[in-house]
């Protein structure tokens, strides 16, 4: 049987608080990223059904199978914490 190193001590925490505020490039950084992000994932979403569609002659089934779930999901997204805190 081997024996397991001992645990290395942790590492020193410091939260974040209120009173602590990241820098303005950093805050630009996030910002731009965060938009640059979001807009490429709605983009796509709004796209693949047409493009389905026109490229691959996608019938109303797999249009609507590309639809609804990221809508559906959307609205579920709003209830997951208090599904996960029940479960």
């Amino acid at each position: 049987m081997t024996d397991f190193p001992a645990a290395l001590p942790a590492a020193p925490v410091t939260p974040t608080t209120p009173t602590t505020h990241m820098s303005p490039t950093t805050l630009l950084a996030h910002a731009t990223g965060v938009a640059l992000v979001m807009s490429t994932a709605v983009s796509v979403t709004f796209m693949l059904p047409i493009i389905a569609k026109t490229t691959f002659d996608a019938t109303p089934t797999v249009t609507w199978l590309l639809t609804a779930p990221p809508v559906t999901l959307f609205v579920l997204s709003i209830f997951w914490n208090s599904i996960f805190q029940r479960i």
